[in-house]
C-alpha cells in the first residue's frame, strides 16, 4: 500500500512517525519508513504518506451468521419489552 510506512494496512499519522524514526535508512524496498517503496527513507516518503493519507488495504469486515443475528435481535426485543413494564 503506497504511503503505508509502518506496514499496518492504513495510511495514517503513525506512518509519519515511522518515516521520522527511520529517516536516512536504506535497504530493500519496503523497509520500515519507506512509504514510496524505493528502498530509501527520505523526504519523498513524507510526500507519499501525505498523498495517500486515509487509504487502507482492502479489509473484509466480518458479517455475523444469521443465527447470531437472530439471537441478538431476540435479546434486544426482550430487553425493550421488559423496560416497558
Amino acid at each position: 500500500l503506497e504511503g503505508d510506512a509502518n506496514r499496518d494496512g492504513v495510511v495514517s499519522a503513525g506512518d509519519y512517525g515511522s518515516v521520522q524514526a527511520n529517516f536516512g535508512d536504506s535497504g530493500n524496498p519496503g523497509i520500515l519508513g519507506d512509504a514510496d517503496g524505493n528502498g530509501v527513507v527520505s523526504a519523498g516518503d513524507y510526500g507519499s504518506v501525505q498523498t495517500n493519507f486515509g487509504n487502507s488495504a482492502g479489509t473484509v469486515l466480518p458479517i455475523p451468521e444469521p443465527a447470531t443475528l437472530c439471537i441478538l435481535l431476540s435479546m434486544s426485543s426482550i430487553t425493550l419489552l421488559q423496560k416497558r413494564k
